[in-house]
């Protein structure tokens, strides 16, 4: 498992423990992903060039 993601499997597992203390969407929100945003979080990221989509 890449370091990365030790916090989220910590979290993930006290989550499983104890669900009671943590909040889980009924619904999933979601929004239409443009072209220019994909791009704009490439390069947030230092991911460069264009996004291939």
């Amino acid at each position: 498992m890449p370091d990365v993601f030790v916090d989220d499997i910590a979290l993930n597992g006290l989550a499983a423990e104890r669900p009671e203390e943590f909040h889980m969407p009924t619904e999933r929100l979601t929004r239409k992903i443009e072209p220019e945003h994909v791009a704009a979080n490439w390069k947030k990221w230092g991911l460069g060039g264009e996004a291939a989509l």
